[in-house]
């Protein structure tokens, strides 16, 4: 379901964000705490990706989203990405099941990288095909 609709439905509300793990190490601490805090009963959960593990970031968010039945949110860094690979991920995030998104440009730490992006027709998280954004509940951070 659309966070937003969730949240006009439940009350009170509240979620979890979560910076993406980088060993499996991290990812096994990440679903303890999950675990954790299911009792609780968050409207949703987010996890943080970074531009260099956009794919890895998309199999985690399935298997929460999997495993656990929360609402997840994915973050989808923008940054570097081409119009193709972009839209790859919204497939599979589909596939997955998982409806909401937040877009983010994402940090400028290679100006050829950017360019690339710019070159595409993504220089803005709002450049992302209308039809995506009407499917998903596809939310910017500002940093258009």
């Amino acid at each position: 379901m659309r966070i937003d609709q969730l949240i006009k439905t439940t009350w009170p509300t509240f979620s979890s964000e979560f910076v993406a793990p980088r060993s499996t190490q991290e990812v096994a601490r990440l679903f303890e705490t999950i675990s954790a805090l299911q009792g609780l009963r968050p409207t949703f959960v987010c996890v943080t990706c970074r531009a260099d593990s956009r794919d890895e970031n998309v199999e985690l968010v399935g298997r929460i989203r999997r495993e656990t039945g929360l609402e997840v949110m994915a973050h989808l860094v923008c940054n570097g990405a081409t119009r193709d690979q972009i839209d790859d991920i919204l497939n599979w995030l589909d596939q997955y099941e998982v409806g909401n998104v937040l877009a983010l440009r994402g940090d400028i730490d290679d100006p050829a990288l950017y360019r690339e992006s710019v070159h595409d027709g993504l220089a803005h998280t709002s450049d992302l095909p209308q039809k995506r954004r009407l499917h998903w509940q596809v939310v910017s951070n500002g940093c258009e």
